[in-house]
């Protein structure tokens, strides 16, 4: 199934999106038809995550019985996309990826080398050698904000004092079932369902914080910064993970392509690992890290003032947001530095 969180006039539900992925189908709109007590599996997509199996069989019996009665349909382009969660309970972002772990640092060095007013030197545009051990040996990763999470379709301002806005080819899972030091074979029956997810970076911000030996701060802790969605697709309908063709574009142009294969750490054993000593919650999200050449960073070319960035996965879908810089009397105290959007080109 594809599981949404939609609102239309004030009316925020939770659908299965219809065959064709043009309508929603209201689940607890449908239930509330039967004369029955009100499910409360049904009011939000935690409360549906939190009823485990069960709750996602009682969805599925719904659909099938009433997923084609017209009552129950909500056309997807007369609602607003929430996020699938819209408050998840945690959001770790991993770095799994070889290709970006190798060549995003290139792309920082273009950014320091803009700054400073120069061009980059030769040395400057080579990748690491080899992925650092540390990447290999287990799975690394740091916490995001989890409450400034906005989903498909929604526009993400642009920092005030940024000039380097950046997007990132991900996906990523919800925990459907908790635990502490969970064995392997356990893990897979942790994921609730998989979504795209887009982690915003303001890279002239990040330049600066990852001087201090810190993880990312305000570079990727704004309003927006974590776009997700369209919707969750549960396990049953992507037969292989690891094996989904991603894109990334902007204004329509393809920017970048690429695939989820190759990662050096499964999701399995992300649940395995973060588990340790630590009960996971249903409800959490695990993201990937970007694909290879999945940003900005490392194709030399950064999304401007007003454009559409859309994620594109296979099985998935796609997850479109617009940046767009503030106007206005708000605008009034930004600098001239701040107002100039750069692009930087691979060959720079």
């Amino acid at each position: 199934m594809k599981l949404g969180t939609f609102e239309r006039q004030g009316h925020r539900f939770v659908g299965v999106v219809a065959p064709g992925e043009r309508h929603a189908f209201d689940v607890a709109a449908a239930q509330a038809a039967t004369g029955s007590a009100p499910d409360a599996a049904l009011r939000t997509m935690l409360d549906l995550i939190d009823a485990g199996e069960a709750g996602l069989d009682r969805v599925r019996r719904l659909a099938e019985r009433e997923g084609a009665e017209a009552a129950f349909l909500v056309p997807l382009d007369a609602v607003a996309f929430l996020p699938p969660v819209p408050e998840p309970r945690q959001l770790r972002e991993a770095a799994l990826f070889p290709g970006h772990i190798r060549h995003a640092p290139i792309g920082m060095r273009r950014v320091a080398a803009f700054l400073e007013g120069r061009a980059p030197t030769p040395e400057e545009l080579q990748p690491l050698p080899a992925v650092p051990p540390v990447f290999v040996d287990r799975p690394v990763s740091y916490f995001q904000n989890r409450l400034n999470v906005v989903g498909h379709r929604a526009v993400v301002q642009w920092p005030q004092a940024s000039r380097v806005m950046d997007f990132e080819l991900e996906f990523g899972l919800f925990l459907g079932r908790g635990g502490r030091n969970i064995r392997p074979a356990e893990a897979s029956r942790c994921i609730f369902g998989y979504t795209l997810y887009n982690d915003m970076s303001a890279r002239d911000f990040q330049l600066v914080e990852s001087r201090s030996g810190f993880g990312p701060s305000k570079s990727k802790s704004f309003d927006g910064a974590n776009a997700m969605g369209p919707w969750i697709v549960t396990p049953d309908e992507i037969p292989d993970p690891y094996a989904l063709a991603l894109e990334a574009r902007v204004n329509g142009e393809l920017w970048a392509s690429g695939t989820s294969a190759g990662m050096l750490h499964s999701f399995e054993d992300l649940i395995v690992h973060f588990s340790r000593d630590e009960t996971l919650q249903p409800g959490e999200f695990l993201a990937s890290g970007t694909a290879a050449g999945g940003t900005g960073l490392e194709i030399g070319r950064f999304p401007q003032d007003g454009d559409m960035v859309e994620l594109v996965a296979d099985s998935i879908g796609t997850l479109a947001n617009r940046l767009v810089r503030i106007r206005g009397a708000d605008a009034a105290e930004i600098s001239a530095c701040a107002e100039t959007p750069i692009t930087l080109s691979s060959d720079v």
